[in-house]
């Protein structure tokens, strides 16, 4: 079998040898019902690495996003593969509509459907799984023929130890059994008809598909949307044009420019006298060749201006990203989806995980203010080629650092200039709004209590809990955006008595809420306590939000729709916080080896 990258040759009749770059016959491709393949050794996973990669060209492709869909099933325990030939992908076939038909090269209407499993499939047994080899189901990638560029629609599940927050069911059918699969979309620009903002416009919308909030586009439309449309090379986007066509899909868009403080504003908690958002360490080097973010209106940016950047973009990511919304990053020249991120022991985050159509999915990005290509795409290296290239950018990754951009093929910086947020369509009211209207409550409750207690006449015995929290500096709020249903059915599990479930649930609700909760963080992640939380209309004024109810510690306040005010005691006095579970809590990423194969992350 050929090399990846190599050239395909013939030799004419008098003997010279010519050398092209061929793709494989139709005929070929659309061959057979389904392959089978063991992947336990690392010759099986560079053979099928190379299966596809045949008549394609590291000079001629972008090979990057399979290597690392290939990476991201082996780190997940992949031991075998079906391959799903001729298989009926709408998303392909949308774009062989809208542009391939008018090619002259042929081109097949099919594609091929790559399973993964992380236990044994064979020829005897692909039709009819058993229970295990369902339960072991890793996702799949959809392959475009021939020269093309390789990955279409992809949901593979999250390597372990990734903390991904956005991710969706996906259930597709395999030879007519129904399988499951806990993923983030995925897709690769094809580079002629779509490009990144087309093709992270359809990663967003998947989602959402997946959560039945909008009916579902294929991925040759977004394109259409973009242009009036005729067979034409693919443009480009600018971030307004992306906030029109995710609107015309059936989201309602925010648009946060990094620099526009009202725009994403700063939260400060009364009382952290030194708020921190992270390890932000600038080293000489930054200093004398700055990424270009540093280099301010006024000159290079001083470190607290550096922190009170970093610590806006941190703070509306991780809102949106408790909510389960992908959020869509641009840079300069290239935009990407924003899928999860890491808390370290104290509420700081570590860093982010990106699907970049251009590198692949679950993407490592140790720092939002110092984001690099060169890191990113180390992630994503040749599986025989990765080993070593790892191990040079490991300390690199884990540590939250970037290299000296003064060695050679260190250059490319990535700067976060904007934040697109494709909201559900009944969703006005901003999170950070609603977080800022907590503080105003949580704040004036806290006087009152303090009033009290310099009186010597403690009147607020439900908030002491809340009032020993912020004393030790270790109260903090989680911030989401829920569905009214979701917030209500979650209540039991969240360890509510009777009083408070029954409080919740007679609630008349907007369709979506925001919650912000009153987390007290002090020990591991697990054993965060929520001692209150401020439930708001997701309708209302962004100036002055209803509050559909208020807990503070074993009091509740409700606000009915007709305006009647209520307030009840109960014998909670904590819950378990509702934010989007994190699935690493030790500030790292944990690497899997399979077989003592260093190249698998």
């Amino acid at each position: 079998m050929a090399k990846p990258g190599d050239d395909l040759s013939s030799r004419s009749s008098n003997g010279r040898q010519l050398l092209f770059y061929g793709p494989e016959d139709i005929s070929t491709w659309e061959a057979g019902l389904a392959d089978c393949l063991d992947l336990s050794d690392a010759s099986a996973w560079s053979d099928l690495q190379a299966r596809y990669e045949t008549g394609r060209s590291e000079r001629t492709h972008n090979l990057l996003p399979w290597r690392r869909c290939l990476h991201v099933a082996r780190a997940s325990g992949a031991k075998s593969a079906v391959i799903e030939r001729r298989y009926i992908c709408y998303d392909y076939q949308s774009e062989f509509s809208a542009f391939y038909a008018h090619v002259l090269a042929g081109l097949p209407t099919t594609s091929h459907r790559i399973h993964f499993f992380s236990s044994h499939v064979t020829k005897a047994d692909y039709r009819e799984l058993k229970g295990d080899q369902k339960a072991g189901y890793l996702g799949y990638i959809v392959c475009r023929p021939r020269d093309l560029e390789i990955v279409g629609r992809t949901v593979l599940k999250p390597p372990p130890g990734y903390p991904v927050l956005t991710a969706v069911e996906d259930t597709p059918t395999f030879f007519g059994q129904e399988l499951k699969v806990n993923g983030v979309p995925f897709m690769q620009q094809d580079e002629r008809l779509g490009v990144c903002a087309n093709v992270v416009a359809w990663m967003v919308h998947y989602t959402a598909y997946r959560k039945s909030q909008v009916s579902r586009r294929f991925v040759a439309e977004f394109q259409r949307r973009a242009l009036d449309f005729s067979p034409k090379a693919a443009v480009g986007l600018d971030p307004f044009e992306l906030l029109g066509l995710l609107d015309g899909v059936g989201f309602r868009t925010e648009l946060f420019p990094r620099d526009a403080k009202d725009d994403i504003p700063e939260t400060r908690y009364p009382w952290d006298p030194e708020p921190t958002a992270g390890s932000l360490s600038l080293s000489p080097i930054y200093r004398e060749n700055p990424p270009p973010l540093l280099a301010g209106r006024d000159g290079l940016m001083n470190d607290s201006e550096l922190l009170a950047l970093k610590r806006r973009l941190v703070d509306e990511c991780c809102r949106n990203l408790n909510s389960g919304i992908p959020l869509i990053a641009d840079s300069f020249e290239h935009t990407f989806v924003v899928c999860g991120y890491r808390l370290t022991e104290g509420e700081s985050v570590a860093n982010f995980v990106v699907q970049d159509d251009q590198v692949g999915p679950y993407i490592n990005v140790p720092d939002c203010l110092f984001d690099r290509y060169d890191l990113r795409e180390a992630q994503a290296l040749s599986v025989t080629d990765r080993a070593a290239s790892l191990a040079e950018v490991s300390t690199h990754l884990f540590a939250g650092t970037s290299p000296d951009p003064s060695e050679e093929g260190h250059s490319e910086w990535s700067d976060w200039m904007e934040l697109l947020v494709p909201l559900p369509s009944r969703v006005f009211l901003r999170l950070h709004a609603a977080e800022a209207a907590a503080l105003r409550l949580l704040t004036l409750n806290f006087a009152e209590a303090d009033k009290g207690e310099a009186a010597g006449q403690p009147q607020f015995p439900e908030l002491v809990a809340l009032l020993k929290a912020r004393a030790k500096n270790m109260l903090r709020f989680r911030t989401y955006l829920v569905s009214a249903n979701e917030f209500k059915g979650r209540v039991v599990e969240r360890g509510a008595c009777p009083s408070l479930v029954t409080a919740y649930r007679s609630l008349r609700l907007s369709e979506w809420v925001a919650v912000v909760e009153f987390v007290d963080i002090e020990g591991p992640l697990s054993a965060h306590q929520c001692l209150g939380e401020a439930v708001f209309d997701a309708t209302s004024n962004p100036k002055n939000p209803w509050v559909h109810a208020l807990r503070l510690g074993t009091s509740v306040s409700i606000v009915y729709s007709n305006g009647i005010h209520k307030t009840i005691g109960t014998t909670t006095s904590s819950l378990h916080p509702a934010a989007r579970p994190y699935q690493s809590l030790d500030g790292r990423l944990l690497i899997e080896k399979s077989d003592s194969d260093a190249n698998a992350d």
